[in-house]
């Protein structure tokens, strides 16, 4: 081993002196000078077991006395040389005495002893190390803590008496149950590889190999693993061999000697006798937990007789005697496994990790009523088509009254390694108790379970017969079965012609999906099992037996064990109920047996409640064709009327959609509707030359579909993919159709031919309405005709009236205009300014204007008899234009002519012209003057929602073409909560109203935003 000294001194001529003391020592030293502390115990660190410090006591920075504290406070076991002057004998004395290991003089003589001393003080330290590690492993053995977690520390302590870096600890088979076999430290190396060490070891005698890779019988193992050397002893407790100790050099550059044997075999003997105390107290310990198994066992199992108290105190009990990490208990009959129970430290599982395998442990344990011990899963042929997540170890044992098994228990812990025979004797006992306490619980449950079952039974014909209700008897029926009969999911399927139709469910996380979906009574699937043999069925994985339970919609579902029971109404099949676990294999006899009485029940509720159901629906019938009647003869709006008349239908007829279309030349026009996927599909024209529309024109006949989607004839638009089932009835008048009558939904079948037949009567009021509409409607035209030409009538009359008064007026003017003219020429006559005969020109001039004005109206008024003759038509324009001159002017219109100069004359009546011009120019006026009406308007109130055009859709033209006409725009609406309308509100923010509105409101609102234009 090799010494490294630290010399500490700044004094040269010191430090020459004990160099040259040490030219004759061996290789083994190594002399290094430090000059301060700061590098001495960065040093320090560096430094090997064995060495040593020589403290000049005449060191200044710090003081020596300072530093030798320091030292020792760094590590109490370093061996210190104090270096004194001469005379200073006792004061090197009084420091050993204190803290320095020895002294020695600083002169030539007083310095040549020094190699001896170190070597005494360097074998003092040793000893003083190794006593003090022996000590310490000492206590470690002797403490009350886990031997498992005390043996990685007494390595540590091992391996630094001789240096060592790791170690291994070699039981031999009978300590198994104490320790692990091998303890390896700091070692890569197989475990398997190191039991080889052992025969080597147990002639009782210690042994220490150098150059190890060297050997001839040296292990390719150990040498692979870096070992150089090696020192072991036997572990010997009188003249039993327990195992061996092992410690390793993985550096090369440690030599062990026979003294690290012997010390080797010291400490051997201190883990000897650690070992044999723990394992007779393990045993001890054992004797009294299979004694105290007895004992605790007995009163847990029989504290209660339901079984799954029983399971779990089982459970519990196998976890709370021996340690292990996980416990299962299945249970065993007819030749199959049911889980029962499973539970780990503080935790409990209501379901098994995996369903058994028929090849696997815990059935091979039922079938043979033999323990079966797996050290390791990964490596066991039971385990061999596993998960590779599946680790550890696992203990199967059989539950057994007499030879019978009625259970099976599986202990299994997460690390691999074997199970000790105490722990096993205290299982199997266990195990054969368990047993009886299973039989005991399940013969009290099978008694209690009768008496339940006819109790649940009991209540379930009460609950059944509380009502009349359909649907409340289709949920009551899955409600009250789960109370008899354990499920996941359930459904209620009724037969309907050639095929079973799920109408209620319980479970499912997609129920809505699944209600309406058929099954064919005939075909590839379970159901249709139940249907011809009138019995239960069972399956115990319906899921890979029938491909469908692995597709959409059933897939959602996870559907495993099945059981299917016929509803029976005497020797007829109604239908029948389907029961689902996700567990494979859950249902047996028992199960079906009660679940084939409650169906029975069930029939007898589902058969009063159609009746019930049956009279309903014809009294709702009835009523909701009187209320279509009155409708007619309550109004003859049409919308109304139609709009009525789908809302009764919908009473006795369920529909998701329906609409009324008409027929309008080739088209169709939607002008009712509900439930529509467009809210302004009303007012929608349609290609009227379709498949079902000629169907229904040439037979006039309702035409119902049970899949619109895949019939060629059905066009459906936006939004209609959710029509399934689909309906359309012919609106008659006579023989003729006049449109049809449509009712969608998502259910496939969802409309029957009794359906089709009652839709006809609702159809025929429609009919009847659409009629009297356009009757109604025809009489007003007749009427506002009527009342026109009675305007035109005596329009005419006044006409004539004012020809009359004109032609008197006309004379009347004529004379002063006369004199007017006159007098104002004479005037001109007369000397007078310049100034004034301008002013009486223009007074001439506007006495012919006014002359020729009054010859016009006289023209107009003459009532002349028609007479064909050559006139110029421009001449008859400009004589109109002249005559409405005024007029044009008093509003504002300009009136500029295009007259071609070369137009010829034309035979015509020049006052039926004169009036056609008139007539025309006047109707051009009257537009005029209606669109600056409507231009200078301040204020539009809409509505959101109007036929043809909705407000948004208003708001966008109206913006294009006016924009600044969007900001004098108030909505009104009674719909704030569908999303387009939000929408449409918060992009825009316009002024609006919600219905329903005081009119105060309304007339507030308006004040508000002219009162804000006046200002703009």
């Amino acid at each position: 081993m090799s010494i490294q000294i630290l010399l500490l001194t700044t004094d040269n001529e010191l430090a020459a002196l004990v160099c040259r003391s040490f030219e004759k020592l061996p290789d083994t030293l190594s002399l290094e000078r430090i000059h301060n502390s700061s590098d001495l115990f960065l040093c320090l660190n560096r430094l090997t077991k064995g060495s040593l410090v020589l403290l000049d006591w005449d060191f200044a920075d710090p003081p020596a006395h300072k530093l030798l504290k320091e030292l020792i406070k760094h590590d109490p076991l370093l061996p210190i040389i104090i270096l004194l002057q001469e005379g200073d004998e006792y004061r090197g004395a009084e420091l050993i005495g204190k803290e320095a290991a020895d002294y020695a003089v600083k002169s030539l003589k007083g310095l040549a002893r020094l190699p001896v001393s170190i070597k005494n003080v360097v074998h003092h330290a040793m000893l003083k190390f190794r006593w003090n590690r022996m000590q310490k492993i000492s206590l470690e053995l002797t403490s009350e803590l886990d031997f498992k977690e005390v043996l990685p520390r007494v390595f540590v302590l091992a391996e630094e008496m001789v240096g060592a870096q790791a170690g291994a600890l070699l039981p031999m088979e009978e300590i198994h149950d104490v320790l692990p076999s091998p303890y390896l430290h700091n070692l890569s190396i197989k475990s398997a590889d190191a039991e080889l060490f052992i025969p080597a070891l147990t002639a009782g005698s210690p042994i220490f190999l150098n150059n190890y890779p060297d050997k001839s019988d040296a292990l390719p193992e150990l040498v692979k693993s870096g070992v150089h050397g090696l020192v072991a002893s036997p572990l010997i407790i009188g003249r039993r061999v327990l195992g061996s100790l092992c410690l390793f050099d993985l550096t090369g550059h440690i030599d062990f000697s026979f003294d690290d044997a012997e010390l080797m075999q010291t400490v051997a003997r201190h883990l000897a006798v650690a070992i044999e105390n723990i394992r007779l107290l393990h045993r001890e310990r054992l004797a009294f937990r299979e004694s105290e198994a007895v004992q605790r066992v007995s009163p847990a199992l029989t504290a209660s007789l339901e079984l799954q108290s029983v399971l779990d105190s089982i459970l519990a009990a196998a976890l709370d005697l021996i340690p292990a990490d996980i416990a299962h208990i299945f249970l065993y009959s007819e030749k199959r496994l049911t889980f029962g129970a499973a539970v780990g430290p503080g935790e409990r599982w209501e379901k098994p990790f995996s369903e058994p395998r028929p090849d696997g442990l815990t059935y091979t344990v039922a079938r043979n009523a033999l323990p079966v011990v797996v050290t390791d899963m990964a490596s066991h042929p039971l385990f061999k088509d596993t998960s590779p997540e599946w680790k550890g170890s696992i203990l199967g044992l059989p539950l057994k009254i007499g030879k019978r098994v009625v259970g099976a228990m599986n202990i299994s812990r997460l690390k691999p390694g074997p199970f000790a025979k105490a722990e096993l004797r205290i299982w199997e006992l266990l195990a054969n108790q368990a047993a009886i306490a299973i039989e005991n619980a399940r013969l009290y449950q099978a008694e209690r379970s009768k008496h339940s079952e006819a109790e649940a039974l009991r209540k379930a014909a009460l609950a059944l017969t509380s009502t009349v209700s359909l649907d409340e008897v289709f949920d009551r029926i899955l409600i009250e079965l789960q109370n008899v009969v354990p499920f996941d999911s359930a459904s209620v399927q009724l037969l309907k012609g050639d095929h079973l139709e799920i109408i209620g469910g319980r479970g499912f996380p997609n129920l809505i999906e699944l209600i309406g979906v058929a099954f064919p009574a005939h075909g590839d699937n379970p159901n249709s099992l139940v249907l011809e043999s009138k019995q239960p069925v069972i399956i115990d994985n319906v899921h890979t037996r029938y491909p469908v339970f692995s597709q959409e919609p059933h897939s959602a579902s996870n559907i495993h064990g099945w059981l299917g029971v016929p509803l029976l109404f005497g020797d007829r099949v109604i239908g029948m109920l389907a029961l689902d676990k996700h567990q494979p294999g859950f249902y047996v006899k028992d199960h079906a047996e009660i679940a084939m009485s409650y169906a029975a029940q069930a029939a007898v509720a589902i058969e009063n409640a159609r009746l019930f159901e049956a009279e309903r629906k014809q009294r709702l019938q009835t009523e909701a064709l009187q209320a279509a009647g009155a409708i007619l003869s309550g109004t003859l709006d049409l919308s109304e009327v139609l709009e009525r008349i789908l809302t009764e239908l919908g009473k006795v007829i369920s529909y998701d959609s329906a609409s009324v279309l008409l027929i309008e030349g080739d088209l169709l026009r939607i002008v009712a509707g509900r439930g529509l996927p467009e809210p302004s599909a009303v007012g929608k024209l349609f290609s009227g030359d379709t498949l079902l529309e000629n169907e229904l024109k040439q037979t006039n006949l309702p035409i119902v579909l049970d899949d619109a989607q895949n019939h060629p004839g059905f066009k459906g638009w936006g939004g209609t993919g959710y029509v399934h089932g689909w309906m359309g009835v012919p609106l008659l008048t006579g023989d003729r159709m006049i449109g049809h009558l449509t009712l969608d939904s998502h259910k496939f079948a969802a409309y029957s031919q009794a359906d089709a037949e009652l839709a006809m009567s609702f159809a025929n009021q429609a009919a009847i309405a659409v009629e009297n509409a356009r009757l109604h409607q025809s009489l007003k035209d007749q009427l506002k005709a009527l009342q026109e030409s009675q305007a035109r009538l005596v329009q005419s009359e006044k006409l004539a009236a004012i020809g009359k008064l004109v032609a008197g007026v006309a004379h009347e003017l004529n004379n002063p205009l006369t004199s007017i003219i006159g007098i104002a020429q004479f005037l001109q006559s007369c000397d007078v300014s310049e100034e004034i005969i301008q002013d009486l020109d223009n007074l001439v001039d506007e006495a012919h204007r006014t002359a020729e004005i009054v010859r016009n109206l006289l023209d107009f008024a003459r009532q002349n008899v028609p007479e064909r003759k050559p006139v110029q038509i421009n001449d008859i324009l400009n004589s109109i234009l002249k005559l409405l001159a005024y007029e044009l002017q008093s509003q504002n219109i300009e009136c500029t002519t295009n007259l071609s100069r070369d137009l010829p004359f034309t035979m015509a009546d020049s006052n039926q012209l004169q009036q056609v011009f008139i007539n025309l120019l006047n109707n051009a006026c009257q537009a005029i003057a209606m669109r600056n009406t409507h231009g200078r308007g301040r204020l539009i109130i809409c509505d959101i929602r109007m036929p043809g055009i909705s407000g948004p859709e208003l708001y966008r033209k109206v913006q294009e073409k006016n924009p600044e006409l969007v900001s004098r725009i108030i909505f009104i609406t009674g719909d704030t909560v569908s999303p387009n309308t939000l929408n449409f509100l918060e992009e825009v923010a316009p002024p609006y109203l919600s219905k329903p509105f005081e009119m105060k409101e309304l007339i507030n609102k308006v004040e508000t935003m002219l009162k804000e234009s006046e200002c703009q």
